[in-house]
């Protein structure tokens, strides 16, 4: 999750450190202006050489975050850059007659924005100040332009202005942090309520009993895919499939066999379904739907001779058939042409006055008629 809070944080923080480019040059600016008074004027001319490198450097700062891989190198680009603006406060004591008065107040102004404005995670903020303090005390020391007694108090100053910039750079970051977790949870819970949703949709189109689809998917699919056959010229295949005797068989087994003679036919008739598209469901207590596109006759006719065939083959005993010693199915068959493609309410008609017929003709068996 680290990984994927410093991917947004960085994102987040594009028009932040764009903001503080600009900001820190200004600041910049009125600082040096403000320290001015303390360098001699033989220094006049590299002091707006330096102003005029700083602005540079903000420019050519902005200019970068423009850039992809500004992404990927954000800490080491914001940290450079922050510590490009820390020495560019620092510079004009170098050339300072007198900074007794002056380099805290540099220290001061780099510390808050560097902390608060620049961009830098709080420990990217933290080691730059601390490398400023210390290039700050060298230089002032070493220079003589601070007494003890200034060292204490502009110490004191300085660390106090540190922790407060400390506490706003950490909070800052701690805010980004919290509000990362926030959107990651709530994410996870949208993702939860989504799946669950999808869940919950798939089981109300599903029949508990077979795991086929049910009567209400059919009927919200039917005429889908009618109208998609039409439109895009393929022939459609509709089946409708009957369990010979199936009351007479409820009433001699009993329910509970019943109901697994009906799974057992079910997941044949799935089975004998080759394609990912081929859709079949449970419309009734013991009635089949099958829908199948680009089909030709003879595909057709074979497909419902074996879905016959293989009900039969799973040899599930049914003494009070009038047909069979086992389990049998009777199915209608519809071939419609996307010429011919009627209503979706009139082909199941058709089809289901052929499960009729050969019913009729003896059951055990398909009628078959075809729309060209």
């Amino acid at each position: 999750m680290e990984q994927q809070f410093l991917a947004s944080y960085v994102l987040d923080s594009l028009w932040r450190a764009r903001i503080a480019a600009i900001a820190s040059g200004l600041v910049f600016l009125v600082y040096v202006l403000f320290v001015s008074n303390v360098v001699h004027p033989e220094h006049t001319s590299m002091i707006w050489v330096l102003i005029i490198i700083e602005l540079l450097g903000s420019c050519l700062y902005i200019a970068l975050s423009f850039q992809h891989l500004f992404q990927r190198y954000f800490d080491h680009l914001t940290v450079a850059y922050a510590f490009f603006f820390g020495l560019g406060c620092f510079s004009p004591m170098i050339f300072a007659d007198s900074s007794a008065g002056y380099y805290y107040v540099y220290l001061t102004l780099a510390i808050s924005t560097i902390f608060v404005l620049v961009g830098t995670r709080f420990i990217y903020s933290l080691a730059v100040v601390v490398n400023l303090i210390i290039i700050a005390l060298v230089v002032a020391v070493s220079r003589g332009q601070v007494t003890e007694y200034i060292i204490v108090t502009a110490n004191f100053i300085i660390l106090t202005s540190t922790v407060f910039a400390a506490i706003g750079g950490y909070l800052i970051e701690l805010g980004y942090r919290r509000t990362f977790v926030d959107k990651h949870a709530l994410q996870i819970a949208i993702d939860d309520l989504e799946l669950r949703k999808e869940e919950l949709k798939e089981l109300s189109n599903k029949d508990s009993l077979t795991g086929l689809y049910n009567r209400r998917f059919f009927n919200d699919v039917f005429p889908l895919r009618c109208e998609t056959s039409k439109r895009h010229g393929r022939t459609l295949m509709f089946m409708l499939l009957d369990i010979d005797f199936f009351k007479n068989y409820n009433d001699l087994y009993g329910h509970p066999a019943g109901d697994a003679t009906l799974t057992a036919v079910a997941h044949s008739i799935k089975d004998t379904l080759k394609r990912t598209s081929d859709n079949v469901s449970r419309i009734g207590g013991e009635e089949f739907a099958v829908i199948v596109e680009a089909m030709d006759r003879q595909g057709a006719e074979e497909m419902a001779s074996r879905l016959v065939a293989n009900v039969q083959a799973l040899k599930i005993e049914h003494t009070s058939s009038m047909v069979s010693e086992y389990v049998t199915v009777s199915v209608g068959v519809s071939l419609v042409a996307a010429g011919k493609m009627t209503q979706c309410d009139h082909i199941y008609e058709i089809t289901d006055k052929l499960l009729y017929q050969a019913k009729s003709e003896g059951r055990n068996r398909y009628c078959f008629a075809v729309s060209e």
